[in-house]
């Protein structure tokens, strides 16, 4: 590869099986439900740019196919891309795009012409599909197994009732077909109603949960691409990559891009290690914000308190008994520090969690810390007083949290910290946290 030429990507995903790394368990796993007597459906569930299109990409390609025993003759991947599903797409669009697929991999006469039928009609329905599964598409010697890429984009969009997803899961339980579907998280709390997620539908899936990769498959996922260009990172630089961006594969991308970049314009090792802190720290952003805003309140409380944990203030950290004090408190929400490491952003520890990412926590710290402004401050805290917002603050403490504390907060997350600091069991350690930090 020509030295211009970068060998790290983060816009795309990979598709060439030589750049994938890792994933071989869960690409195991799917396969397996695939390959049993019942050819069953599975649920990929992971985190924005965590490599769900990239994994589906992998599914489908042959030779992984054949390493896996799985007959290309026989199963018959087929890709939809559904993110430009929006709230005018209806379920017969996509019966019809998820037909004219299946029509490409058959050959039969009879059942060609039995699907540009169905295709030709207006509106197309469950006994529609029923007929043409049981009549002509069970007797091909094939099984097709459809990759559904973004999921969520149907299960949110309130066109599709119960009859699509009854329709669906009616399919593929007694005909020769499987589902693999991506989605940000599990396809139940990504639903348009109570009746959707209460739906059979989806216990037709096993969920496969795609987490961060481990730290050897984030080193050779960095020196593997770098090994095809004729420039080599020094010693340690590989290791600072992981150290900011974790093990997570698109920010590992990202971190080698601009480490390359400052090595194609030949700055020097302090140069290199400023551009790429500046760049990356200005490219996950908008990927941090997206986190965020796609997190409950409680898990919002455990990033926060990781964030503060992490972070230094007046040259010390928290006093080491006060630290652990937070994380005995943390593991009492274990349900919801469960949910952050299934979704890659919490990492166990011994003695407690970490972030995923230290960027992510001085992002966070940012995003909290604010510059005191007397009017705004004072109308918020009128308001919330007379809402009743801070009773559950102990008498002794609301003087401080209010002159002190909360004033350094950004409005947008005072409201979060005051959930907080009302826990009266951590609410002391929780000050002494804030005390430090803010």
């Amino acid at each position: 590869m020509h030295p211009s030429v970068n060998p790290f990507t983060f816009g795309n995903n990979i598709s060439d099986p030589a750049r994938f790394i890792g994933r071989k368990y869960e690409i195991e796993q799917i396969y397996t439900r695939l390959r049993n007597s019942e050819g069953e459906s599975s649920s990929i569930v992971g985190e924005r740019r965590m490599g769900k299109t990239s994994i589906l990409a992998m599914l489908q390609n042959p030779q992984i196919m054949r390493d896996s025993r799985l007959d290309t003759q026989y199963f018959v991947p087929i890709y939809v891309n559904l993110e430009m599903i929006d709230e005018t797409t209806t379920p017969t669009q996509i019966w019809k795009r998820l037909l004219k697929n299946i029509r490409s991999n058959i050959n039969d006469a009879d059942t060609l012409v039995q699907i540009d039928k169905i295709n030709s009609n207006n509106n197309i329905n469950t006994f529609d599909l029923n007929d043409l599964f049981d009549g002509y598409i069970k007797h091909q010697k094939r099984f097709f197994f459809l990759l559904l890429d973004e999921f969520e984009k149907i299960t949110c969009n309130p066109n599709f009732g119960d009859s699509f997803f009854s329709g669906l899961r009616s399919l593929a339980i007694h005909y020769n077909l499987a589902l693999v579907t991506s989605s940000r998280a599990p396809l139940q709390e990504l639903t348009h109603s109570k009746a959707i997620a209460a739906s059979p539908f989806f216990n037709i899936f096993a969920t496969v949960n795609l987490p961060l990769l481990n730290v050897e498959e984030a080193h050779q996922l960095v020196e593997q691409a770098v090994g095809v260009t004729p420039l080599r990172f020094r010693p340690g630089e590989v290791d600072y990559i992981i150290r900011i961006a974790g093990t997570h594969p698109f920010l590992l991308q990202l971190a080698g891009f601009y480490l390359y970049q400052a090595y194609s314009q030949q700055m020097d090792q302090n140069a290199r290690k400023q551009y790429l802190d500046q760049c990356f720290y200005r490219e996950v952003v908008s990927h941090f914000s997206y986190i965020w805003d796609h997190t409950k309140d409680t898990q919002k409380i455990g990033l926060t308190a990781l964030a503060f944990l992490s972070k230094r203030s007046r040259g010390e950290n928290l006093p080491r008994q006060e630290k652990l004090k937070i994380h005995e408190h943390l593991k009492d929400f274990e349900g919801t520090m469960k949910a952050l490491c299934e979704r890659g952003l919490v990492i166990i520890q011994e003695g407690g969690y970490r972030l995923f990412s230290p960027v992510y926590g001085i992002w966070l710290v940012n995003q909290l810390k604010s510059t005191y402004e007397p009017q705004e401050y004072e109308s918020w805290l009128q308001k919330h007083e007379t809402k009743n917002t801070l009773a559950n603050i102990p008498k002794q403490l609301i003087n401080e949290v209010k002159t002190e504390i909360l004033p350094q907060v950004s409005a947008n997350y005072r409201q979060l910290l005051i959930s907080w600091l009302s826990e009266p069991t951590t609410i002391t350690n929780v000050i002494s946290l804030l005390r430090s930090v803010i």
